[in-house]
């Protein structure tokens, strides 16, 4: 879907099971939204409360959790379809985006999750560093002698 994705899997039950018949399925639906003017009316809950982190299970707006499943019906898969019906109390959480705006600090360089905070969903983390690492590399093999002007690069 565009702007969204929906992911599901199995955690432990009650009772700490991974077995067949007890354990748990959890379910993620991302959606992009513009902090500036959309996401503030997705972060205030039933009482209008405006949350700052997430809006607690069973806190999120009627009119929000019914447009999710109207969505839902309309674009979803059965399975995706049963498992938000299923839902008694959904909550909602803002994951956002954060890049540090400096990356070089003299000789000491941030790569990976110490320069940007990834998305918990794109397990990503090892490839984001691994990137980093390489694109290091290559700045200071393919630069001078001069190490500043090569993080700089970098």
């Amino acid at each position: 879907m565009p702007r969204s994705h929906i992911l599901c899997y199995a955690i432990p039950g009650a009772d700490g099971s991974i077995t067949k018949g007890k354990r748990r399925l959890n379910w993620v639906w991302y959606w992009n939204y513009r902090e500036a003017d959309e996401l503030s009316a997705l972060v205030t809950d039933r009482t209008g409360r405006k949350r700052r982190t997430s809006v607690p299970p069973g806190m999120v707006c009627p009119e929000h959790w019914q447009k999710q499943m109207d969505i839902a019906r309309a674009l979803l898969s059965p399975q995706f379809r049963e498992l938000l019906e299923a839902t008694e109390q959904p909550f909602a959480q803002p994951v956002r985006d954060l890049a540090v705006p400096q990356m070089v600090f003299g000789r000491t360089v941030l790569v990976g999750e110490a320069a940007f905070v990834l998305r918990p969903h794109t397990a990503a983390a090892a490839a984001k560093a691994a990137a980093d690492g390489m694109m290091l590399g290559q700045a200071l093999r393919d630069g001078n002698d001069n190490l500043a002007e090569n993080l700089r690069r970098f």
